[in-house]
């Protein structure tokens, strides 16, 4: 897990420029081009699927850019995430710590 020093330190990537950025309004967030399911029974990502045993979806619930750095931390290391906004053009891009 990351420490708190480095919290404020990661790299996200905003779509809105500098003046226009949102840090709430957020509908969740999920990984952009692969195969990671978020388990809602299990309550983490995965990439096998038991067909019909859990509930499987794309999609993480998340409500501001301050949660989706703290799931960041335990999110698959290397996986590039996307936090998706009400709005067009202010989502959030970030990568997995775990």
């Amino acid at each position: 897990m990351l420490c708190a020093a480095n919290f404020d330190k990661m790299k996200l990537k905003y779509d809105a420029q500098k003046g226009n950025k949102l840090n709430s309004q957020m509908t969740g967030f999920e990984a952009v081009n692969c195969d990671w399911m978020w388990s809602y029974d299990l309550k983490e990502w995965t990439q096998e699927l038991e067909s019909g045993k859990y509930g499987y979806s794309s999609h993480r619930p998340c409500k501001s850019v301050k949660a989706f750095r703290r799931m960041l931390q335990t999110a698959p290391k290397g996986v590039e995430f996307k936090l998706w906004n009400k709005y067009v053009g202010c989502n959030v891009y970030g990568t997995g710590c775990a």
